[in-house]
């Protein structure tokens, strides 16, 4: 029996995605296929779960494992793909990619620990002054933002299925679906600010971010704890933490809460993201309190190099 074949038996035992409606069918196929496909350094389509070494990604390998799912599904309604521009298909250009030759001819030589993709005009000032925008959680669900940064940050939503987890509420309580298709919802009670990178180099992220610059942080220990001071400064009173963040399948959770605020819907894996967090003081109760608010490190040169994809 192939690996294929053995996904497609598991999900015949745990029909996961069994009572949930066509447009949710396909909006899973949508994403996990965008988190399939990325772009390759020589600017090809390449694919998740295989490195350039041929080791197996075991993250990406279970993407794989989900995806053939949503195609076991899709057999078993009698269901066709949507179009392909509805599903993720990526354009390539011919030749290296502008943002790759910039990235290896960059002046300092070291890979780098973080990565945040944005606009030259913004990015340039970043690095000149170490400013940076601490955005209330909550205004990442303004319906106007990018696909790849609009989300709710406060909420997240795993999809049950009958007798699917002996999942436990935050209160301990065991909660059980008995039939049909359940979505359990978890909220934090309070508002954050969030400043988000990435953990590696990805050009896809330029395009999904409609970035066209990239600043590259050679130090992240010096960068985190400067920026944590610079926040105990302006908010003395302010919980602060860092993480890479955990990507949670909803339809296939693990039985306990998702560890909020550095718990993400799968959809987004390809972001592969490390978030500051700062929680204010407990005065401030909701996140529709908070206001943007910016901070200062100082001039980055020494540990960071802005890149150029032009």
């Amino acid at each position: 029996m192939t690996r294929n074949d053995h996904w497609r038996q598991d999900y015949r035992a745990r029909r996961y995605l069994q009572y949930r409606s066509t447009d949710f069918v396909n909006d899973r196929l949508r994403y996990l296929f965008e988190n399939i496909l990325t772009l390759t350094p020589h600017g090809k389509i390449g694919f998740a779960g295989i490195m350039p070494t041929g080791q197996r990604d075991p993250e990406g390998i279970r993407l794989w494992e989900s995806f053939t799912h949503v195609l076991e599904e899709y057999g078993l309604r009698g269901m066709t793909w949507p179009p392909a521009d509805e599903i993720g298909i990526r354009r390539v250009t011919p030749g290296i990619p502008k943002g790759q030759l910039a990235f290896e001819g960059r002046k300092e030589r070291r890979p780098g620990q973080l990565f945040r993709f944005g606009r030259r005009v913004h990015l340039e000032e970043t690095l000149a002054l170490g400013r940076f925008r601490l955005a209330p959680a909550a205004g990442y669900r303004d319906p106007s933002l990018n696909r790849a940064v609009r989300d709710d940050e406060l909420t997240f939503k795993y999809h049950l299925m009958p007798n699917d987890l002996h999942l436990r509420l935050p209160d301990g309580t065991p909660l059980v679906v008995k039939s049909g298709a359940s979505d359990v919802a978890f909220n934090l009670p309070v508002g954050f600010y969030v400043v988000c990178f990435s953990t590696g180099f990805h050009l896809r992220l330029f395009e999904d971010f409609e970035a066209d610059s990239c600043l590259v942080v050679y130090d992240s220990n010096r960068f985190l704890t400067a920026l944590a001071d610079a926040v105990r400064h302006r908010l003395p009173e302010s919980a602060i933490s860092s993480s890479t963040v955990l990507y949670i399948d909803p339809c296939r959770a693990p039985p306990k809460p998702p560890p909020m605020p550095f718990a993400k819907h799968v959809r987004y894996w390809y972001q592969h993201e490390f978030r500051f967090v700062v929680v204010p003081r407990r005065e401030v109760d909701s996140d529709a309190a908070l206001g943007p608010i910016a901070v200062e490190v100082g001039p980055m040169h020494e540990f960071a190099e802005l890149i150029v994809n032009d």
